[in-house]
């Protein structure tokens, strides 16, 4: 009967100052983590599903005529194939020379598909910028200047290197450029993945009898796919910033708890001394956070539901245009419950362990402590010295043991996050420095390596991306075929001389502990090669960002057959770059050009969205510990009137108890400054583990500039609370507090 009575009380109390906030920053953190949590499922399975049904099983790169292509649709292997002409050339926008591919796929199916935005298919499609008008434009192909005409915009997900436009062409725009229809690229998608080994001689017998050239035939693993690191990444960071936000939230509910019941305690003993016990008092004082709860995940899941695919189609929206839309199309959204569920159990135990301390305080006090709190002054032997008084200031700011190390923690925390994010920041830029530190300029070129001219003081790459992986990671496979002294940096061993030998990046190295001398298993498609580590270096083979990223560097003549001898060519060269530049265009090469301080912007911004999410992790850590050390202050200040007006009626001034507050607060910071910046150390390693897809392997540098600066930010929004405890302390009447 009691219980329910103190049930029955529990909800009438839920009247209480603080329940709309509590329920307010519950139910946002519970829609957070569950709409985070789905897009994230959303997005790896678009990024998998769509991905493997939109390139099939098999990638076949050379030089194909249309019996070759007969043959292969006839095949009684084949489920649908694509077949894509990819043309290099300079295109003139606006007056000036720029880089293109001119693709014609043969078939607009579901593979390799592209859809059609505005305009028509007549004419040449652009994809992914709007910048080109339609009409016609110059293309410059072989030193051959033609017109093509552009009719239209459309969307699909063809990125074959580096170039800055891609248009899609039709048959007669093709025969008029080339004189002929040759395809170079056929995606294929099989009946039966138990029939490779069959398709694949079947397809070299239809090379020999058509006189077609096939250079590589890669089988695409279904687990290797674009976006599949960088999506766990982002769910790996988004449930960092959930965990540690709603360790704050419930911090803030317990917390809340304790100040109530040590400004309630008179109201606590009252319940006691008329026949509620301890258990009846701890159901009283935990059914308003039981309500909460339940209130706060129902709402919680409502919001979560819309805002769940908001963030879903944002985060796809922050990609290129062409891979969001195709890819949309094939792959619709779905919420799951599942993850609700999950959500719910672990926001249920945080629940649990939140009401511990109400337990503890409950069970532990002695009910004549809670008497004579209202009838002795715990303060009296502070109050009688009326000069400035460290156990005043102590008194004013915290009040007691527990409230003190809690203030320290979360000191402790805004400082952790601000030094972390300094000194990533800071680190990832000088990283980025160092990686492309060895050349002058990175050139690009779209032409057979064969006709390339002699390069000195330089070093010519190829590399492939979502072919291969190790240890189930997605990596970059790569070589050099030319090494004239202008290579990175080689951090141990050597570079590989021979088949079955390897380097890999400093970021594969950490990640996956792997040393020079151990033994790794590359995958690429259905094969597997045995090579051993010779080498690890710095390598900024992530092409579009000049960064570190997984990557394997294969010996020429091995990765050639493997993956064949592909036309993108990537010059690291020091000095002048006229000479070799000119000479390529001459030699019929589509070449960009990128200086080494734009490599290095280009750099920069590949890790961009990670910061995104630190800038956001730290700015809500902030503000929650920021908020939360504002509630303890306020509550624990109004808690002590009666002294501060007593402090009043003995000389102190205003401005001296706000000082007093001030300088327990600044002891608290430098007290809670080594404890920081020993925690920035792991927190900042943990972060970049997190990030690591977006920005690759770097060490984080913490010095004495960066704790400084991370100081002085986080003392700023500590400014506005101060002035509110002015505002309090000013408006002190007196007169009520002694007839009181």
């Amino acid at each position: 009967m009691k219980n329910m009575l103190s049930i029955l009380i529990g909800i009438k109390s839920l009247r209480r100052k603080g329940f709309l906030l509590l329920l307010s920053l519950l139910t946002l953190s519970f829609a957070v983590f569950v709409s985070v949590n789905n897009a994230a499922y959303n997005l790896e399975n678009i990024a998998k599903t769509a991905w493997n049904d939109y390139v099939g099983n098999v990638r076949i790169t050379g030089i194909f005529n249309e019996d070759f292509l007969d043959k292969i649709s006839k095949s009684e292997y084949i489920q649908e194939y694509q077949a894509l002409a990819i043309i290099p050339a300079d295109i003139y926008v606006k007056g000036e020379k720029r880089t293109v591919y001119l693709i014609y796929p043969r078939n607009n199916i579901s593979l390799m598909s592209y859809k059609i935005k505005e305009g028509n298919n007549t004419g040449a499609l652009i994809l992914d910028k709007k910048d080109i008008e339609f009409g016609k434009i110059i293309i410059k192909i072989n030193n051959i200047e033609k017109e093509i005409n552009i009719t239209g915009y459309a969307s699909a997900f063809y990125v074959f290197g580096i170039v800055d436009y891609r248009l899609i062409i039709n048959e007669n725009q093709l025969k008029d450029i080339l004189g002929q229809i040759i395809y170079n690229v056929i995606f294929v998608k099989l009946k039966d993945l138990n029939n490779l080994k069959e398709f694949e001689k079947k397809i070299y017998d239809y090379s020999n009898q058509t006189k077609s050239k096939i250079d590589s035939f890669i089988v695409l693993d279904p687990e290797t796919f674009p976006g599949k690191n960088e999506t766990n990444a982002a769910r790996n960071t988004f449930n960092l910033f959930i965990f540690l936000l709603s360790i704050v939230i419930f911090v803030s509910f317990f917390v809340y708890q304790f100040i109530y019941l040590e400004i309630n305690s008179k109201e606590l003993a009252i319940l006691n001394v008329i026949g509620f016990t301890k258990k009846n008092l701890f159901v009283y004082y935990t059914t308003p956070i039981f309500l909460i709860f339940l209130i706060s995940t129902i709402i919680g899941y409502s919001i979560s539901i819309p805002f769940s695919y908001y963030v879903f189609e944002s985060s796809l929206k922050s990609v290129p245009l062409g891979f969001s839309e195709i890819f949309l199309e094939k792959y619709g959204y779905k919420f799951n419950n599942e993850i609700v569920l999950n959500s719910f159990l672990i926001f249920f135990a945080f629940l649990i362990f939140s009401i511990l301390p109400i337990f503890i305080y409950i069970y532990r006090k002695n009910i004549l402590e809670l008497f004579s709190f209202y009838f002795f002054s715990k303060s009296k032997n502070k109050l009688n010295i009326p000069n400035f008084n460290l156990k005043v200031s102590f008194n004013l700011s915290s009040g007691n043991l527990w409230k003190f190390i809690l203030l320290i923690i979360l000191f402790s925390l805004i400082l952790t996050s601000t030094i972390s994010l300094f000194s990533i920041r800071d680190s990832w830029n000088e990283s980025i420095e160092n990686l492309n530190n060895f050349y002058d300029n990175f050139i690009y070129a779209l032409g057979n390596s064969k006709n390339l001219p002699e390069i000195n003081n330089a070093s010519v790459w190829k590399a492939v991306f979502h072919f291969a992986k190790v240890k189930e990671k997605d990596v970059v496979t790569a070589t050099f075929l030319i090494n004239k002294g202008v290579m990175p940096n080689l951090k141990e061993g050597r570079w590989p001389t021979n088949t079955g030998e390897c380097v890999i990046s400093l970021t594969l190295s950490k990640t996956e502990n792997i040393k020079v001398g151990d033994e790794i298993e590359l995958e690429a498609g259905i094969n597997k090669y045995k090579l051993k580590v010779v080498g690890i270096a710095e390598i900024p083979l992530f092409f579009q960002y000049t960064r570190e990223t997984r990557s394997v560097v294969l010996y020429y003549d091995e990765f050639k057959k493997i993956f064949g001898d592909l036309e993108e060519n990537v010059i690291f060269l020091k000095g002048d770059y006229k000479a070799i530049y000119n000479e390529l265009i001459s030699k019929g090469f589509v070449v960009t050009l990128r200086s080494k301080d734009e490599s290095i912007s280009y750099g920069k911004s590949g890790g961009a969205i990670a910061f995104v999410f630190l800038n956001f992790l730290t700015f809500s850590l902030i503000l929650s510990n920021t908020i939360l050390i504002g509630i303890i202050l306020v509550t624990n200040l109004s808690s002590k009137i009666k002294e501060i007006g007593i402090l009043i009626l003995l000389g102190y001034t205003t401005r001296k108890i706000i000082i007093m507050i001030i300088f327990s607060s600044l002891i608290l910071i430098f007290t809670s400054i080594p404890i920081s910046y020993l925690i920035s150390l792991y927190f900042s390693s943990w972060n970049i583990n997190m990030m690591i897809e977006f920005t690759g392997y770097f060490e984080p540098k913490i010095n004495m500039n960066i704790v400084i600066t991370s100081l002085a930010y986080s003392l700023l929004p500590l400014i506005l609370i101060y002035f509110i405890l002015y505002i309090i302390i000013k408006r002190i009447n007196l007169v009520k507090i002694l007839l009181g």
